[in-house]
């Protein structure tokens, strides 16, 4: 049997030898990679859910956080009673010093600070750690002999507590920032 040219002619083949039809083989590949696609869109979506919730906040330079701090207690100020105030404005200081000195006096009491202050005496400027002293002398007034919290009283306050070290240039201003906060809340 030869075809045109000398060729051999090849003969008809059956039905059952050339196999299946190719479209229908490729089906089971297509519904398992549409399986895999959905086990991996699910997987995919449980870890962002769950990297959401353990995201850690990004940690807030002390100087940025005490002044966030002081002027949203300052734009509140007028909702405080005077002793919730003397106690909340040193605390906010203390906090700024642990953070950006390396100390632990958030919890001390007047006394104990300065009773510890071998503890920091050389960590911290001395022109800070007299900015405290004034600023936990007129607290405790207002704290314990019931000292009179007017505006200039109040004034003295924030200004002792802005110890010259969280606005050294004078680029910071208090009360336009408790302008900010009061806005944002």
């Amino acid at each position: 049997m030869e075809g045109q040219l000398g060729q051999p002619q090849i003969p008809d083949l059956p039905e059952d030898i050339i196999g299946p039809d190719p479209m229908m083989s490729l089906l089971p590949m297509v519904i398992t990679l549409l399986v895999v696609l959905a086990v991996a869109a699910v997987g995919l979506r449980l870890l962002w859910v769950y990297r959401r919730r353990t995201r850690v906040a990004p940690e807030i330079h002390p100087v940025t956080q005490a002044r966030l701090e002081l002027a949203r207690l300052y734009a509140q100020a007028s909702e405080w009673s005077p002793k919730e105030l003397a106690t909340r404005l040193p605390r906010i200081v203390k906090q700024y010093l642990d953070a950006k000195y390396g100390l632990q006096i958030t919890s001390l009491t007047t006394s104990e600070l300065w009773a510890n202050q071998s503890a920091w005496e050389g960590k911290v400027p001395r022109q800070l750690m007299e900015g405290l002293a004034a600023l936990l002398d007129l607290c405790d007034a207002v704290k314990f002999d019931s000292l009179e919290l007017g505006d200039e009283i109040k004034s003295q306050l924030f200004e002792s507590a802005q110890l010259g070290d969280l606005a050294p240039d004078g680029s910071w201003d208090l009360q336009t920032e408790a302008q900010k906060a009061l806005t944002k809340t």
